[in-house]
């Protein structure tokens, strides 16, 4: 929303001479004030699966040649290796007009951050050479909720239940698999929506 304000400025001159005794007004310049606002409509009721379980993996899948190796955080490559859940809105409010908004998802990493960009930490085993990623799959293309903005355009805030659909599996860090131990590895995320 952007909001233009004209603020003329008036000055009184009396000029205290007898011949002069007058009341003189001088317009200053007007000056242009721009307001950038954004309003939140955070009404919205978020659920999600409390515990989102990921595939079985061996070590080997991280060594050369595995199906993790050479993936980056960026990479979507879909099947079995990745666990779809969904995050389900309801009761978004409903407005007297219908107004076509920007709805933003925000995926954030709770407790330590990324062990890279786009990488959630992983804080059972405590490791810097495998975290998780998870990614937007509504759209043309997958996309890392810690690396791209999760925005869907053109949305009215509605009491229906809405869908978006995510996936997540591991992630290599550094080289070899000399690094990945064995055992559970847990990444802790917070929820936020928000129509705009």
């Amino acid at each position: 929303v952007i909001m233009r304000y004209y603020l003329p400025y008036l000055f009184t001159l009396i000029l205290s001479s007898p011949a002069l005794a007058a009341e003189t007004f001088i317009a200053a310049p007007t000056m242009d004030v721009t307001v950038t606002a954004t309003t939140v409509l955070p009404v919205c009721n978020v659920s999600v699966a409390q515990e989102i379980t990921l595939p079985d993996t061996h070590i080997s899948q991280f060594a050369a040649g595995g199906v993790l190796n050479a993936l980056t955080p960026t990479d979507y490559s879909g099947g079995d290796i990745y666990t779809p859940f969904n995050i389900t809105l309801t009761n978004c409010g409903s407005e007297t007009a219908s107004i076509s908004r920007t709805m933003r998802l925000t995926l954030r990493n709770i407790g330590a951050g990324p062990i890279i960009d786009g990488v959630f930490s992983d804080y059972l085993q405590n490791s810097t050479n495998v975290g998780i990623v998870i990614f937007n799959t509504d759209g043309a293309s997958a996309r890392n909720v810690l690396l791209d903005e999760i925005i869907f355009t053109n949305q009215i805030a509605t009491n229906s239940e809405q869908v978006f659909h995510f996936a997540a599996r591991f992630q290599k860090v550094g080289n070899g698999e000399s690094g990945v131990a064995s055992g559970l590895y847990a990444a802790k995320v917070s929820v936020t929506a928000a129509y705009e």
